[in-house]
């Protein structure tokens, strides 16, 4: 993976896949990270539940107990890419959804290791303790992780006017038919998925970032 801009965003919207860089997190008495009473963090977003934003931290530089960077491509290839369309046409990672009504230590033992495979990188952050205003990263993949954004052909797609067309090409250059026959490029568009993980598709307008 590979950080294309930042966006200053409120941690009021931070949401699940979101790759983020916390700036200034203030540790525990006693804690250490580079001799420093504030730490800096670089994390996927679990979701933020009852006080705690729930998190994977990760880094360019491994370590063996973060998620390096190219583990973040297999996440991405594994669990699928998703936009971040709330605050602009970013891309963060599909990780599922996760039920936080436990501890952390069962969230970590029973979900993320065991069932997500993910051994390494859980935090959990006191969310009152984050500043204010984190870093929303955009990042990029390779293009066969990035084609997973685009309809595959035969896919339906909500057109701006309200009409359902049918995508007859995908990635990179995304094409629909619509009901009158006539085929339609799209420029823009995003892709949203349920929490049954079944993905739907919009045409918009474009994001001024």
């Amino acid at each position: 993976m590979k950080v294309l801009r930042t966006k200053k965003i409120d941690k009021k919207f931070l949401e699940r896949g979101m790759i983020v860089e916390l700036p200034a997190y203030k540790l525990e008495p006693g804690s250490v990270k580079g001799g420093k009473k504030f730490g800096r963090y670089q994390v996927i977003v679990l979701g933020v539940y009852d006080g705690y934003l729930h998190a994977l931290e990760i880094a360019g530089r491994p370590r063996a107990d973060v998620i390096a960077h190219k583990d973040v491509d297999l996440f991405a290839k594994k669990f699928g890419i998703k936009h971040i369309y709330a605050l602009g046409k970013y891309v963060g990672v599909d990780i599922p959804k996760i039920d936080f009504r436990r501890s952390a230590r069962r969230v970590y033992t029973q979900v993320i290791k065991k069932r997500l495979e993910i051994k390494v990188g859980y935090r959990t952050f006191i969310f009152r303790k984050l500043p204010r205003f984190i870093h929303l990263q955009d990042v990029g993949f390779g293009s066969d992780v990035m084609r997973n954004l685009y309809p595959k052909p035969g896919d339906k797609i909500k057109l701006l006017s309200g009409e359902l067309a049918t995508i007859t090409s995908g990635y990179p250059v995304m094409q629909a038919k619509k009901s009158d026959g006539t085929t339609q490029t799209i420029k823009h568009h995003i892709k949203l998925t349920d929490d049954a993980g079944r993905p739907t598709f919009l045409e918009t307008k474009g994001f001024k970032i």
